[in-house]
């Protein structure tokens, strides 16, 4: 399986491999370093309750979090887009703007999904354009974390003005 890792290289990982073989042109010499697959978050490794409050830092991840336990552990990226804009926005889902709803996809996309998925707690099937809960022992500490929160789950998000 091969990944990457923003602005450095890439890796490889075998199946049966206890290492991640990195390659690339910053902090590693040309013929690649091994470093053990629980430096990269491995699901073999729980998650430590402080990336769990890290995760859960932002208001968005939350809400994408809540969103996908209360729609059986799956919903589509637009519908969490729509979800991520109302609240920003503080309006009803039915009525946020198309572009304020691209420019939370975009945020999703680009800055939340990639640190779930990282973090084995969200799997993304672009083809049919979902997002789902992974079955991963992580997520268990990830809502023990939740739920010490003042704000878990996170329902004043998704309450509207009304006028």
């Amino acid at each position: 399986m091969r990944i990457g890792f923003p602005n450095t290289c890439e890796a490889t990982i075998s199946p049966t491999a206890s290492t991640v073989t990195r390659r690339g042109p910053y902090p590693i010499p040309l013929g690649g370093v091994n470093f053990p697959l629980e430096a990269y978050g491995s699901s073999r490794v729980l998650m430590e309750q402080t990336e769990a409050f890290r995760i859960l830092a932002s208001a968005d991840r939350q809400l994408v979090l809540h969103t996908l336990v209360e729609r059986d552990r799956e919903a589509s990226v637009e519908e969490l887009s729509q979800q991520v804009a109302a609240r920003r926005h503080r309006v009803p889902p039915e009525k946020i703007d198309d572009r304020e709803v691209e420019r939370a996809q975009v945020r999703l996309v680009h800055t939340h999904f990639p640190r779930l998925v990282d973090r084995n707690v969200i799997e993304i099937d672009w083809s049919d354009r979902t997002v789902a809960l992974t079955d991963d022992e992580c997520l268990d500490r990830l809502f023990e974390a939740a739920e010490e929160l003042d704000g878990w789950p996170p329902i004043d998000l998704l309450k509207h003005p009304t006028g």
